[in-house]
């Protein structure tokens, strides 16, 4: 699904830069989005100190954030758009797992760059 639905890109807020992994489907796929996002949000937790932290799940729901897409056109369809902006846990464990897939189109060598 990434290497279709995803891209990486950078994002400006005044002058702060930042980076992104979003990806998008249809809302009627919106259930296997939130599974997605929960499965984003746990991925590889080694920290046992950011596990007994009481503000655990605050600290991980914020991994990933999920919202949803007005049509572009009037023929489209809603979308759902997960986005994934947190620097340290894209470059330590997403970034990691995705050199490990092989990917078929050209997005590889969009991804090597």
């Amino acid at each position: 699904m990434i290497e279709g639905e995803g891209s990486f890109f950078i994002t400006q807020n005044g002058n702060s830069l930042g980076v992104c992994l979003s990806f998008a489907l249809t809302y009627a796929q919106l259930s296997l989005m939130y599974a997605i996002k929960n499965f984003l949000d746990s991925y590889s937790i080694e920290d046992n100190y950011l596990k007994n932290s009481p503000d655990y799940l605050e600290i991980i729901s914020k991994r990933s954030s999920i919202s949803v897409g007005k049509p572009s056109t009037k023929n489209a369809k809603p979308c759902v758009i997960i986005q994934i902006n947190q620097v340290n846990f894209l470059v330590e464990k997403i970034i990691p797992f995705l050199s490990e897939l092989k990917f078929v189109s050209k997005k590889y060598k969009d991804f090597l760059d």
